[in-house]
């Protein structure tokens, strides 16, 4: 249920990201999100739906719709490029895709719950702040959603990070165990004898 301030903070965020690591798919993630946002803003606004521009709004919303579908092909490409790039292949590999997968989750769990409310604040009429929590929900609805999709890849990350940490013997401060650190003395020692 992304909407016109979610799209919007992820094409920033994307493009940034897409600067900043030469990251082609990002850039593409950037992109696409930008014309959804246009097109969530557009339909949002009664003052956009009335205009002169009312017969360019069902391409865009079309345009819209058939460039979503690339967004989850272009994260998975952005996750592959991440892991080839990495000198830890396993580990990037396995966060990456423990992140897609969470961020997916949350972003489906917030979809759900955020469908209820807003069939709840659509139905409100009557009040002179109607408008006005209207807008409020557009903002919160699209702020809660970018939340959960963030918050979801980092969370599924990290934990998965963490285990693989966990897994071969290193500790919390980056140092390595005591036995992870025999076998690395033993694999000088061989290397020098």
């Amino acid at each position: 249920m992304p909407n016109g301030v979610s799209c919007a903070c992820f094409a920033i965020r994307n493009h940034k990201v897409a600067e900043t690591t030469n990251n082609v798919f990002r850039e593409g993630i950037a992109n696409i999100q930008s014309v959804r946002t246009v097109n969530e803003v557009a339909k949002a606004s009664t003052a956009i739906q009335n205009s002169a521009i009312k017969p360019a709004l069902p391409f865009l919303d079309s345009l819209a719709c058939t460039l979503r579908k690339l967004i989850y092909p272009l994260i998975i490409g952005s996750a592959v490029y991440n892991t080839v790039k990495s000198d830890d292949k396993v580990k990037t590999g396995l966060s990456q895709a423990a992140g897609i997968g969470a961020m997916y989750g949350c972003e489906k769990i917030a979809e759900k719950y955020l469908k209820q409310v807003d069939k709840k604040v659509n139905n409100l009429k009557g009040s002179k702040y109607t408008k006005l929590i209207k807008v409020g929900w557009y903002v919160a609805k699209g702020l809660i959603y970018l939340a959960s999709s963030l918050g979801g890849f980092k969370g599924g990350s990290e934990l998965v990070s963490t285990i693989i940490d966990k897994i071969r013997g290193k500790k919390d401060d980056g140092s390595i165990n005591p036995t992870e650190q025999i076998k690395e003395k033993s694999k000088a020692f061989n290397k020098f004898v």
